[in-house]
């Protein structure tokens, strides 16, 4: 091959390369342009999943894709149809902390900038008042109408936010009390979420055999459910010592197309640790330079670890997810008990401290 044949080639994959990053180029102003278009509209949701294009097409994320992410979270927290105010605001607050990571001190556009400073307060004291406001607004409705299910619900979901498990499963029980059809009214995966809220508290208050029930539930309105078969499984394990019927729980996640983290995590109850490590390493690798897919694995490293009691593998697993973001652990990780074998150590503690600052 001459000098002339290969410089030719070289530009062929030069002019090819510049055009598909054109190519992207256009497609995340299009995105831009269609997201700005639904916020107008008040299509919020649909504006999140142009945004999520844009950025996948430019690799990145920017000031532009930020600032209106925080601005149609902000939206969604007053909006009372969608009745999750808390969970937006919180979703406000990490995409504040991002916009302030990709955008210099009066970068952007300077009066955006500034609106951001000042949401930022509103945001945090809007997450420190939502539980209280939604409890005394369902608190009100049921005053004037003691059938009405859906404050009860409100009120359980606020409750559980507060550490109230008790008075949440009383509510949660309340609202299915009033819908014995949840799933035909709400749809199935509605309900299993519902049963799954309640079972979540029942593991607070150790009504693990009530937890059972809700799980069992979940299964029942959606046999392929993985989770609710891995939840029920680690709950006759570890708390139960009913051993028999978790491994059949353990044993169906494998032979179900379940996430391959709960294979793996299943893998580890029924005794194959060496074949769940692999599975996770396996995740590790396969994710190439996705950094999203990076973060995942190594959490659910650092879980299986600290359930394996190797706290220094652990941290270190940790260390490499939280290095990566902390926001999308943050509502997670002090209560994750999987991780209690390294929750007092002085690693751990220092770490949470290092990203949470």
């Amino acid at each position: 091959m001459n000098l002339k044949t290969i410089f030719t080639i070289i530009l062929v994959v030069c002019s090819i390369t510049f055009t598909n990053a054109q190519s992207k180029e256009l497609l995340a102003k299009s995105a831009m342009m269609n997201a700005d278009e639904a916020y107008s509209n008040g299509q919020y949701v649909e504006s999140l999943k142009f945004l999520k294009d844009a950025e996948t097409n430019l690799g990145e994320t920017n000031s532009r894709i930020q600032y209106l992410r925080v601005k149609i979270w902000m939206v969604l927290a007053t909006d009372e149809e969608f009745q999750q105010p808390k969970y937006s605001w919180q979703n406000a607050e990490s995409e504040l902390k991002i916009f302030f990571k990709v955008t210099p001190e009066n970068g952007y556009v300077p009066e955006k900038y500034d609106e951001m400073v000042l949401a930022l307060s509103k945001v945090k004291k809007n997450i420190a008042e939502a539980d209280e406001v939604r409890l005394a607004k369902c608190d009100a409705a049921i005053e004037k109408d003691p059938t009405d299910w859906e404050a009860y619900l409100g009120r359980a979901n606020a409750k559980a936010d507060m550490k109230d498990y008790q008075g949440a499963i009383q509510d949660y029980s309340k609202f299915i009390e009033g819908y014995p059809e949840v799933a035909n009214i709400y749809g199935f995966q509605a309900a299993a979420n519902i049963y799954g809220f309640r079972a979540a508290a029942r593991q607070k208050t150790k009504d693990y055999q009530g937890a059972i029930q809700d799980y069992s539930k979940i299964i029942e309105l959606d046999p392929n459910d993985a989770s609710a078969f891995f939840d029920r499984g680690k709950t006759y394990q570890n708390k139960l010592n009913n051993i028999q019927a978790a491994k059949k729980d353990f044993e169906k996640i494998i032979l179900m197309n379940a996430d391959a983290g709960l294979i793996a995590f299943a893998n580890y109850y029924l005794g194959e640790k060496e074949k769940a490590f692999n599975l996770l390493d396996k995740m590790l690798k396969d994710a190439g330079d996705n950094i999203e897919v990076q973060q995942i694995v190594y959490y659910l490293l650092a879980r299986l670890y600290s359930i394996d009691d190797n706290q220094a593998e652990a941290i270190k697993s940790l260390k490499s997810a939280l290095e990566i973001g902390y926001e999308k652990f943050s509502s997670m990780i002090e209560d994750d008990e999987d991780l209690d074998n390294i929750r007092n150590t002085q690693a751990f503690k220092d770490l949470l401290n290092k990203y949470k600052n």
